[in-house]
């Protein structure tokens, strides 16, 4: 689905990674600055690489080397921030008009209405961004990127500043919404409750490098051997 393989030296950190991402859930987890955000970055096109190729669906998105760097606003690629750029001078039902009206009806993934109700937006349409808490500007972005049906969902860690059962069940819409719709996710993390019990798959990340991909129940009794400090017990939560 996803083939990508980066490389990229800045001032005092060197970014080099090569993936396969297939469908379904998956998290980019590692600590702060282990360059995870910066590959959500450059799939959408927003940093281009010194060096590199990525690949959608076949699509060639990015190719240095050929000279092959697709524009962030045509790569069918939604992405979810850790602060919602909600546009501040409309209101919520034409935030997420925006979105719509950028894909074709043909290409539609979903109905307006529908997205409406499974965020439960409809009590906020007519409200602007400066009206609403946290975790309603979150919800609007969640529906403003689903509503122009990509092909490819990036979320940076957008739910980081939510407390945990407001956090938790974000994830359980969104694991709902991917798993019925199959839409593909890469979700950056550093929270292992997010990452064991919400993603199929774990890439975890150090210093520019990926060093493991697999299930997160795979992936975590070696973090202990990798990095002690990372290592936590989980607790369960009932999805």
């Amino acid at each position: 689905m996803l083939h990508l393989e980066l490389h990229h030296r800045f001032s005092a950190f060197e970014l080099s990674a090569k993936l396969q991402i297939t469908e379904g859930f998956t998290s980019l987890f590692g600590r702060s600055g282990a360059g995870k955000t910066t590959i959500l970055n450059m799939i959408s096109g927003l940093v281009t690489p010194q060096k590199g190729k990525i690949t959608l669906y076949n699509q060639v998105l990015l190719d240095t080397e050929k000279g092959i760097d697709v524009r962030p606003q045509k790569r069918n690629i939604g992405y979810i921030f850790q602060q919602t750029r909600l546009f501040p001078h409309l209101n919520v039902h034409d935030n997420l008009a925006y979105g719509w009206k950028k894909c074709s009806p043909s290409d539609r993934q979903f109905s307006f209405d529908e997205i409406i109700s499974s965020l439960g937006l409809q009590a906020l349409l007519d409200r602007k961004p400066e009206y609403l808490s946290g975790g309603e500007k979150q919800r609007v972005g969640l529906a403003r990127a689903l509503l122009s049906s990509p092909a490819l969902l990036l979320m940076d860690e957008p739910f980081a500043a939510l407390d945990q059962p407001t956090r938790i069940a974000f994830l359980k819409i969104i694991k709902n919404l991917q798993q019925q719709h199959r839409i593909p996710i890469l979700y950056v993390s550093h929270d292992l409750i997010t990452v064991t019990h919400f993603t199929d798959k774990m890439i975890f990340m150090e210093n520019g490098r990926c060093l493991m991909q697999a299930s997160p129940r795979q992936i975590l009794p070696k973090l202990k051997t990798v990095d002690p400090s990372l290592h936590q017990d989980i607790p369960n939560v009932f999805t």
